[in-house]
């Protein structure tokens, strides 16, 4: 098995020194960098298989340089590990969670630094074995090109995922059980561009994809096809995943739960 290439952008010495040290230990290749700016560089020439980033920096903090690097598909899968100092409130964990990266609050033990590394690691693998298979079975002609799954089993952040790292480009329809509804997302080379959930109070943009990100019984299937007509939805899925962690929060704890 390779060696793990690991790029960990922190700005204090303190800390960059010593997680080098113990990773090198763990039989890692690593690289280090300063701030988010050089961080980016040293990304796109070296092509890292994981991050760990500090959030607070100069010039360009963690979020930022991960959400750049998010938009190129060379980085959709690569996992994060955010190094924070910070009080994580439930709307970051969630961000955390939904964005496919993790956490560390300093000051943080070593070992807890090798178990998130190899964790994140192991489900980097375990995605890409999936999405290989996937490719694979989408070479052979079928009289329907497309994929179908449950709610309950696959999220939607899980799908829109996926749908982005395969530049996919067809309708998403999602059935939810109860109550019964149904929304539609247009998905064009992997991104979404219009939703659509009518009924009584219909929605429409990225506002319809956040209140599907809340359902979690139904059924999913995706429909390969070509798209024609206007971007509605003008912004990348990780802000849309980032968004919607946010606005599932505030939900959460305005009816108290």
């Amino acid at each position: 098995m390779s060696r793990p290439r690991i790029l960990i952008v922190e700005d204090d010495v303190s800390v960059q020194q010593p997680l080098r040290a113990v990773l090198a230990q763990y039989g890692a290749e690593v690289m280090t960098a300063n701030d988010g700016a050089e961080g980016l560089r040293l990304a796109r020439a070296w092509l890292p298989d994981l991050l760990l980033l500090d959030v607070m920096m100069p010039h360009v903090d963690g979020w930022t340089m991960l959400q750049q690097l998010r938009s190129e598909p060379e980085f959709a899968l690569t996992p994060a590990i955010f190094l924070t100092a910070l009080p994580l409130q439930n709307t970051m964990v969630e961000s955390f969670k939904l964005g496919g990266v993790d956490y560390l609050p300093k000051p943080f033990r070593f070992e807890d630094v090798i178990q998130k590394v190899s964790a994140a690691l192991r489900r980097r693998d375990e995605i890409e074995a999936v999405l290989r298979a996937r490719v694979a079975a989408s070479a052979v002609p079928t009289p329907q090109a497309g994929l179908r799954g449950s709610l309950d089993q696959v999220g939607l952040a899980s799908l829109l995922s996926v749908m982005e790292y395969e530049k996919k480009t067809g309708l998403l329809t999602l059935t939810r059980t109860q109550p019964a509804t149904v929304g539609v997302i247009v998905l064009r080379n992997g991104r979404a561009v219009r939703a659509d959930v009518p009924g009584q109070f219909p929605l429409t943009g990225a506002h319809a994809v956040f209140e599907m990100l809340s359902w979690d019984a139904g059924e999913a299937e995706f429909q390969a096809q070509p798209v024609d007509g206007p971007d509605v939805i003008n912004t990348s899925t990780t802000h849309l995943l980032m968004e919607g962690a946010r606005i599932l929060d505030e939900a959460r704890r305005a009816s108290g739960g």
